[in-house]
């Protein structure tokens, strides 16, 4: 019986790192390789203009009406969506067989929406923390206390 592939993706709302594992109990590796990284966007190029006015329902009165979803937010949200077209992609060349995907509570929760049922069959565990940035020992030591190697 072939060794399952295991892809654990740690992710942050700007980059993504990859460790692999080929067999449980084997140890990890971590992939070198490109992977998504999100733009940097200075805040004063997110937004353009400032928010429009408005009047008020009754009265005389004029607002400054906001954002439904920060700008911010929304560019968080097509980070989730890249990650997530990266994985559908990987995931058609058979790169890996089994996926933990370790991110912060908000990117995990757009993780979610974003992954394809055919994709979500193979997250096998899902962890909201925020790694990406810790030295690999550090990851394995988390990696070895969540059971993921």
């Amino acid at each position: 019986m072939k060794a399952k592939t295991t892809w654990i993706v740690v992710a942050d709302e700007k980059a993504v790192r990859v460790f692999q594992t080929i067999g449980f109990g084997k140890g990890f590796d971590e992939r070198k390789g490109s992977y998504p990284a999100a733009e940097p966007v200075p805040d004063r190029e997110l937004v353009s203009d400032k928010p429009g006015r408005a009047f008020d329902s009754r009265g005389f009165g004029r607002h400054a009406m906001e954002f439904r979803t920060s700008p911010k937010r929304t560019e968080e949200k097509k980070f989730a969506r890249k990650i997530a077209e990266w994985l559908i992609d990987e995931d058609r060349r058979h790169h890996f067989d089994r996926l933990a995907i370790i991110a912060p509570p908000k990117l995990l929760g757009d993780l979610r929406r974003e992954i394809p049922g055919g994709l979500n069959s193979k997250v096998f565990r899902e962890v909201a923390k925020d790694f990406v940035n810790e030295s690999s020992a550090k990851i394995a030591k988390h990696f070895d206390q969540l059971g993921l190697v």
